[in-house]
């Protein structure tokens, strides 16, 4: 019984953050527009990129996804948050951790998902070879999952706080910086011929860790603001 109610819980909330995504889908489109930005303005300021160059362009590729989502996690749980959402979640027993979950999945299918079917466009504009496009489009569908578990994380970690971006910001730059490296130097030694399993592999794993436990992390830091 307990299941059923998770699940009839989880498809309710499901339907409610489709319906929010229709009525403020531009603040999802934000996120997108600002990638898109940051990356078609760097021709214009630093002139066409020559061939030694292209390394950059997974470089500008991940600070652009990076700061994407940076931008647009801080109000991931407030709204339901000020509602009184969660505590009622709470109260009632259901499974927290399965619906944040579930939240910060449809977070990462509305803003990184579609980020990420349109990076082969942008890369072919930067005239990036074929086979480090497809190692781009791989590290992102490998790290991007943990970049918004672990903002999640932090946003319910600071879901109470005032003028939170900032702080958002400085906490987690630091915890992005390795899943940054590892998904930039993958494609730059393919561009250099050069092996990038390991890279690959460190970012998957780092995935599977973030998966395991950022739902834990959330469901407590919820609570721990509610009590």
């Amino acid at each position: 019984i307990t299941m059923t109610n998770n699940v009839a819980v989880l498809q309710n909330m499901i339907r409610r953050d489709l319906r929010i995504y229709r009525q403020k889908s531009s603040d999802y489109l934000n996120s997108i527009v600002i990638y898109i930005i940051i990356l078609s303005l760097f021709p214009f300021v630093s002139g066409s990129i020559e061939q030694s160059e292209l390394w950059i362009v997974p470089c500008l590729v991940w600070i652009a996804i990076l700061l994407s989502n940076t931008l647009s996690q801080e109000f991931l749980f407030r709204d339901d948050f000020k509602l009184g959402v969660y505590e009622q979640l709470v109260i009632s027993k259901h499974s927290l951790s399965l619906i944040l979950t579930t939240k910060v999945w449809f977070y990462w299918l509305s803003v990184n998902l579609p980020i990420i079917l349109i990076t082969p466009i942008i890369c072919y504009a930067f005239n990036l070879p074929l086979n480090v496009t497809k190692i781009i489009v791989v590290s992102l569908l490998l790290g991007t999952p943990t970049l918004c578990f672990l903002g999640a994380v932090i946003a319910a970690l600071t879901i109470t706080a005032h003028n939170s971006s900032m702080l958002l910001t400085l906490l987690l730059l630091p915890l992005y910086t390795p899943v940054l490296i590892l998904g930039a130097s993958s494609a730059i030694l393919a561009l250099q011929g050069v092996q990038f399993g390991a890279q690959l592999a460190l970012l998957g794993a780092f995935t599977v860790v973030t998966l395991m436990l950022a739902p834990i992390a959330m469901s407590a830091a919820i609570k721990a603001n509610i009590s």
